[in-house]
């Protein structure tokens, strides 16, 4: 049954989304060309809870570091990972092993330089942040991450 309010709805939907034709001066994302088409940088994206395009990050990382790290850390399996982090300029200097759930419930996530040293162990297990030990680990990561921006991740599978 069509309702005064799904009628209206309708109507409104129907008056602006019929026209194929972009507003005067626009483009639709099949009109426009590569050259503006946004598309996020490893500095900074939009929508910083994305994962950008990892290609740029693992030009700049050795395939043989990352290849190493997921074979010799705890808890590897087909959905352990590896996020990098990037300076304002784009270099990776950060990477952050995150465990296989399946092969470990609270399996440990590991911070690495570019290089593949291990830099610290951050333990994944239920923790007060207002404790000792919590604080520690809070000041840790913002250590690490400071002034950098995820880059990408690399999946050990």
């Amino acid at each position: 049954m069509l309702t005064p309010r799904l009628a209206t709805t309708l109507a409104v939907l129907s008056a602006i989304g019929c026209n194929d034709k972009p507003p005067a001066g626009q483009q639709t994302p099949s009109t426009q060309s590569a050259a503006t088409v946004r598309v996020p940088s490893a500095t900074g994206s939009a929508d910083p809870f994305s994962d950008p395009p990892p290609s740029a990050a693992r030009q700049r990382v050795s395939a043989t570091v990352l290849s190493r790290i997921c074979k010799e850390s705890p808890c590897t399996g087909r959905f352990a990972r590896i996020e990098m982090f990037a300076n304002p300029k784009g270099t990776v200097e950060l990477l952050y092993y995150h465990s296989d759930i399946e092969r470990c419930s609270h399996g440990p996530s590991i911070y690495f330089d570019p290089t593949g040293k291990k830099l610290d162990t951050i333990p994944n297990k239920p923790m007060d942040p207002k404790s000792d030990r919590g604080k520690e680990l809070l000041a840790l990561h913002a250590k690490h991450h400071r002034g950098r921006t995820k880059a990408g991740v690399h999946s050990c599978q």
